[in-house]
């Protein structure tokens, strides 16, 4: 039987928390968008505060817990950033005709 490091855990759930960070930016700005509350976006707001807590549970401040918060506020700057930016319908042309 392995043993998995805490540490490798620790940086498992950071790179999730990253990700729902990316998500709950995008979904954050369709909301808005839209018009609707953002209460529909607490699912997400959820996620990232369990494994935020997570990450700092045993440790404190740390070098991958204060990584996480730093790459956690990327995330979500860039998927609101993503989801507001206007798209072209073909960017880029693979196949010319």
């Amino acid at each position: 039987m392995s043993v998995v490091p805490i540490q490798l855990l620790r940086v498992a759930l950071g790179i999730l928390a990253v990700a729902f960070a990316f998500a709950l930016g995008r979904v954050g700005v369709r909301l808005h968008r839209n018009g609707q509350p953002f209460a529909k976006a607490l699912t997400w707001v959820l996620r990232i505060t369990l494994c935020v807590f997570a990450v700092f549970w045993r440790w404190g401040f740390d070098a991958t817990s204060i990584a996480t918060l730093a790459l956690v506020a990327a995330g979500l700057a860039l998927g609101a950033f993503m989801e507001r930016r206007p798209r072209h319908d073909e960017e880029i042309h693979l196949f010319r005709e």
